[in-house]
């Protein structure tokens, strides 16, 4: 009797189908679909494979993998893709009636997407890339250079681990899980940093979003700002605001405007005074006061007096919108702080914690070619070309928290010359499928991220991180 049912139950064990199963971040994973395919695909006659049509492949739980082959620049790729599907909204009729349909897709760099490449002449298997995030310029990668394996992870063009060697082989990736494969490489590569988990973003969002809603009631105007009185003020000179250029007939026309603009119920504010608004939405709610305008010039870089920028540093603020930046977000710190208040010092150790100084690269990828990481520099910041990675990171590992942007830009008169003279704030977030975006606010107007990275290509860009809160009250008038 026991003997009978052991054999019924081995029977009905086979006819169970294979299954993919799903990462731990819930990505279909494609590893026992891949066992089925050693043999017909990653190892079969690179002739064999090219006359394969592509083949669809359910797994038991729902999922739908394609296996197909494409050639590129002398290498076959044997991709291995979850089925997604997207909206295509079209009209039939004159009535222009909108219809939405969807429609199934394959791509590469889906998540849960799993690539061989091989030597398109020889078939040497010579990388595996995963995608394993809603972003496709994240991935990692195991290249073969016999007898090691060496890994990389690459994250919006920019490298945060670069040659890593591993100790397997690329044929046991064949057939190895995802979270086999982290579990494995968990001490070499820094997947803390790219483990994306929504909705920790709330606050993030909920400011981002009360500011947009204010943004069509600014009226930009350089150097204005509002005091601690929420008084009209001039940074320049700390006192009410009133233009003050070389033209009498201009100074008449901004300061009609800027009346005009105060009688409509207009905010009128520059850069920086925007940043200050934001700030002092969070610290008024905290302590029942606004930021003062002294306190925010007050210098943070200590430039060498015999140097090029200390005797240009005598005549010009060469450090305006970086000391404006550090000391609202050191503002932002004491308002949530109980025990200690704290100071911005001038020096290389930033004891606050509001600059951002973590340099995640090794390597950048610009237009194909591999470069070496700017990283951090004391007192500047960062290259515009590791901006969107920066955040991408800074999103994963510190998801409650937004940032105010310092810009250097170089002189129009004298290239050679560079100041910070303007100024931004960036909202980074995953949404709900753990997509990277980021809400960009410049000079009292939202702007995509690439936008904003492709206004300011050439310029550095200095970090300060505030954190954000849901009991956020921006002044009104």
């Amino acid at each position: 009797m026991k003997k009978g049912l052991s054999f019924i139950i081995l029977f009905l064990l086979t006819l169970v189908p294979v299954f993919a199963d799903y990462t731990k971040s819930g990505i279909p994973d494609s590893t026992e679909i891949r066992k089925q395919l050693v043999q017909t695909w990653f190892t079969a006659p690179v002739p064999d494979v090219r006359e394969k049509s592509p083949e669809l492949i359910e797994d038991g739980i729902g999922n739908e993998f394609q296996v197909r082959a494409e050639e590129s620049d002398g290498e076959l790729a044997i991709i291995v893709a979850p089925k997604t599907f997207i909206n295509f909204t079209y009209s039939t009729d004159i009535s222009g009636t909108e219809h939405v349909e969807k429609t199934a897709r394959y791509s590469k760099t889906t998540p849960g997407s799993w690539i061989l490449y091989r030597n398109g002449k020889t078939g040497k298997p010579l990388r595996v890339r995963l995608y394993f995030n809603n972003d496709s310029d994240v991935y990692v990668e195991f290249r073969d250079n016999t007898p090691k394996l060496y890994a990389d992870m690459v994250v919006c063009n920019a490298y945060i681990a670069r040659s890593i060697p591993v100790g397997f082989s690329l044929k046991k990736l064949y057939t190895t899980s995802f979270d086999a494969l982290v579990n494995m490489t968990k001490r070499s590569l820094p997947w803390w940093q790219v483990n994306v988990v929504p909705d920790q973003y709330h606050s993030v969002l909920q400011m981002a979003k009360l500011v947009r809603t204010y943004l069509k009631r600014i009226y930009y105007q350089e150097d204005a700002c509002y005091n601690e009185n929420e008084e009209l003020y001039s940074i320049e000179n700390n006192e009410p605001f009133k233009a003050n250029t070389n033209d009498s007939a201009k100074n008449a026309a901004i300061d009609s405007a800027v009346s005009s603009a105060v009688s409509k119920g207009f905010l009128v504010m520059s850069g920086p005074g925007f940043l200050k608004w934001i700030t002092d939405g969070i610290v008024k709610t905290s302590t029942g006061r606004n930021t003062k305008i002294e306190d925010l010039v007050v210098p943070t870089v200590n430039y060498n007096s015999l140097g090029k920028n200390g005797v240009i540093s005598q005549n010009w603020n060469l450090s305006f919108t970086l000391d404006w930046c550090r000391n609202l977000a050191v503002e932002a710190l004491n308002a949530r702080s109980s025990k200690r208040r704290y100071t911005y010092t001038m020096g290389a150790k930033d004891v606050t914690g509001v600059d951002v100084r973590i340099s995640p690269f090794v390597a950048d990828i610009s237009d194909g070619n591999l470069l070496q990481s700017t990283g951090y520099s004391v007192d500047t910041g960062y290259s515009l070309r590791e901006l969107k990675g920066l955040l991408y990171i800074l999103a994963a590992t510190e998801p409650r928290h937004f940032y105010f942007a310092a810009i250097k830009q170089h002189s129009v008169d004298k290239p050679e010359n560079a100041a910070f003279t303007n100024c931004a704030v960036l909202f980074p977030f995953f949404d709900g499928r753990g997509k990277f975006d980021c809400i960009v606010y410049e000079m009292g107007k939202e702007l995509t991220l690439s936008d904003f990275i492709k206004a300011h290509e050439d310029s550095f860009i200095h970090l300060e991180r505030v954190e954000a809160t849901d009991y956020f009250s921006p002044m009104v008038k």
